[in-house]
């Protein structure tokens, strides 16, 4: 009995142990967690408040709460709970809390229907948000007439997202166009005008699941019709030495309309100078005592742009330095100046040896000059009365002495408003003096403080034609298109000083201004040539 017993225990045995493989039992590998890859999120970098989605799986297992957690120094806090599916799929839609945040998805250990089913967790997801930017690229000028393509670019890109395109020409912004940014954040539109004026560009970024609408840094685009006159900054400025012959030979040479130039008074020839004439030890214009000279100088010492110390060092020529132990202008006599090289400072091996030229070898250069149409611009440097009225009698005297020369064009014109001169002045006392002293001459006054340019009251008729002036030579950063439209009413022309970027070149001209000064003239006709002006 014992015996059948055992041979049906060894006979059910194999059975048994098949049974217990299938059967579903809690095995220990069910306990342990189970790692799946971290959350997708839809969008690369978010912006702060827009609205995006963190999604994933965890792994088919069973229908159970899943739960979206952020880490938070060092725990995790959970942030939203949802139910998902068999499957394992999650979605969470989120904004971003702060500058870098990550995230997880956790599904927790559960038991159903005698079944345990592991905690099942994500890795990490780690997101940095995104500052919203904008900017617009393209030319920055055309011509009246033409168009202009530009391109607004967003970023972080967001594809589909609204733009509109804004336009302001002086009478405040509005809507040109409609679009969507492109798959990299890109859309583009083109620019038209008929009309001469400076134009501002800017895209505006619409609000987007709850991302804020962003408006881009406006862009300037001028419409130029008309190539401003080029004003050589004391000549041909940023390549030759300031105020010396081949700098204004040089603008000349590229054709400039103007030479801006500035002239000073010299101290007094002595009767041993005249003396020395024939010697050739002072120059041939040095021919009676106690005769004044004008020369061509910005400033009013010569530290700068000579070698004045070297050939006259205040040791031993203490008398051509004031007390503050500067070599003013006034104290040097003509015959010593001309012993000054004025070129060396600006580049030795191109320009030593260049004397500082007088106002006759200046006025005999434009004379004889190639470009017939040039003009100059003179700048009484001293702006006191005695000094300015003298220099315009000094211009006098030079269209009497080149009067009977044919086809000679004179620089001060007391039949009407066709002189090849324009003086300048900083002092409107200055100017009303230039007018009154010398019939004809044109004068122009210059302004780099909000009350020069518009005299403290920006609805009164510009004084500047009360002190008989033509002109008003305007410091760049003081322009804007309602004074330049205001000096135009006045009957003024409107040259701005000095300008050497060809971005603002194109600006100036397409507010309609008269003129440019520049230190590169060369550059500055190249550009408008570059427009077919």
């Amino acid at each position: 009995m014992a015996r059948r017993r055992h041979l049906a225990l060894a006979a059910l045995a194999p059975v048994l142990a098949g049974f217990l493989l299938i059967a579903p039992v809690s095995a220990p590998a069910e306990a342990a967690t189970v790692h799946r890859a971290a959350p997708v999120s839809s969008v690369a970098h978010p912006i702060a408040g827009e609205r995006f989605t963190l999604s994933g799986g965890l792994g088919r297992s069973v229908s159970r709460y899943a739960l979206l957690q952020r880490r938070s120094g060092n725990r995790w806090v959970g942030v939203q709970k949802k139910r998902i599916p068999a499957s394992g799929r999650y979605g969470f839609v989120i904004t971003q809390p702060s500058t870098t945040a990550s995230w997880r998805v956790i599904a927790r250990r559960t038991r159903v229907r005698h079944h345990t089913y592991a905690l099942r967790q994500s890795a990490p997801r780690t997101l940095t948000r995104a500052a919203q930017r904008g900017s617009i690229a393209g030319a920055r000028v055309m011509r009246v007439g033409g168009s202009l393509l530009v391109e607004a670019a967003f970023s972080p890109g967001r594809p589909g997202r609204a733009v509109q395109f804004q336009i302001n020409d002086g009478s405040g912004w509005r809507a040109a166009r409609n679009g969507r940014q492109g798959p990299i954040g890109r859309t583009r539109y083109t620019v038209a005008s008929s009309t001469q004026r400076l134009l501002q560009v800017r895209a505006v970024t619409g609000a987007r699941n709850g991302a804020p609408a962003y408006t881009t840094p406006s862009v300037k685009v001028p419409v130029v019709g008309v190539r401003p006159q080029i004003a050589a900054h004391r000549g041909f400025s940023s390549y030759y030495p300031e105020n010396t012959l081949p700098a204004y030979s040089g603008a000349l040479g590229n054709g400039t309309d103007w030479l801006e130039t500035d002239f000073q008074r010299t101290a007094p020839d002595t009767q041993a100078e005249v003396d020395s004439v024939a010697t050739g030890e002072c120059p041939a214009a040095v021919t009676t005592a106690g005769a004044q000279h004008f020369i061509a100088l910005h400033d009013n010492d010569f530290d700068r742009t000579t070698n004045v110390r070297t050939v006259f060092p205040p040791s031993s020529y203490p008398d051509l330095y004031d007390a503050k132990g500067n070599p003013v202008v006034g104290e040097f006599t003509l015959c010593q100046i001309k012993q000054l090289d004025a070129g060396s400072w600006k580049n030795p091996a191109l320009f030593a040896h260049t004397p500082v030229p007088t106002l006759e070898e200046v006025l005999d250069l434009l004379r004889t000059s190639s470009n017939t149409t040039a003009r100059i611009m003179i700048e009484p440097k001293l702006s006191n009365v005695t000094e300015s009225t003298a220099l315009a009698d000094a211009v006098q005297a030079y269209d009497v002495a080149h009067a009977s020369d044919a086809g000679y064009w004179p620089l001060i014109d007391p039949s009407g408003h066709h002189d090849r001169a324009l003086f300048d002045t900083f002092d409107f006392a200055d100017a009303t003096a230039l007018t009154a002293h010398t019939p004809g001459i044109e004068v122009g006054t210059v302004a780099d403080n909000t009350a020069d340019a518009m005299h403290g009251d920006e609805t009164a008729p510009a004084i500047s034609t009360a002190a008989g002036a033509t002109a008003v030579l305007v410091k760049d950063n003081l322009v804007t298109a309602a004074r330049v439209d205001r000096l135009h009413a006045a009957g003024l022309k409107v040259y701005v000083w000095t300008v050497d970027s060809a971005a603002r070149w194109f600006e100036l001209a397409a507010l309609g201004i008269d003129g440019v000064i520049t230190d590169n003239s060369k550059g500055m006709a190249a550009q408008f040539r570059t427009l077919g002006l």
